[in-house]
Formats: structure tokens, sequence, C-alpha cells
């Protein structure tokens, strides 16, 4: 409702085959349905094992939540902890 946009980008798993990558993509796919199955995302991206995050970004006002630190520090923009997502959501919904 306040024109923003919902994205994932996870990594499919790291040293495995091109078929066990379609069956970790898959998996993710299913567990988003059952999980956030009322969330309308805008992208899913599933990339190789270690393909930055930040090439993905579109805008300065693009938001990451990631757990693994580096991947936040390389980001740039602002990157959160995963635990930190309703707060940041929340506080977003308060500047608007």
């Amino acid at each position: 409702k306040l024109g923003y946009g919902i994205g994932i980008i996870s990594w499919a798993s790291k040293d495995s085959t091109c078929e066990y990558n379609r069956q970790v993509t898959k998996a993710k796919h299913e567990w988003l349905k059952i999980h956030l199955g009322s969330v309308t995302f805008n992208e899913i991206l599933i990339t190789p094992y270690g393909v930055p995050k930040e090439i993905w970004m579109n805008t300065a006002n693009d938001i990451l939540f990631d757990d693994n630190a580096e991947i936040r520090n390389k980001w740039n923009g602002d990157a959160y902890e995963p635990a930190d997502i309703l707060a940041v959501l929340k506080e977003l919904l308060r500047q608007e």
C-alpha cells in the first residue's frame, strides 16, 4: 500500500551440483509459499553461492536483511540483522 517492493536474494548451496541447486531452489520457493504465502514478492532470486548480493541493488533506498555481517557490510545501503526486520519496518511506517 505504501509503494514498497519486497524481494528475496538467497544463495544456492555451496559446492554442489546443478541438480542439487535446482532442488534447493524448489525447496526455498516451497518454504516461502508455506511460511510467507500472503506476501507478494516483486522478485525471488536464488543465485549461485557467493554471487555478491549488492549487484542486485536497484535503488539507494533498497534495504537488506541478512544474517552474514560481511554481506551486510558490502551492501551499499541500509542492511540489518534478520532479527531487526519488524523494528525496521515499523520505523519505516512511522516515517510515512
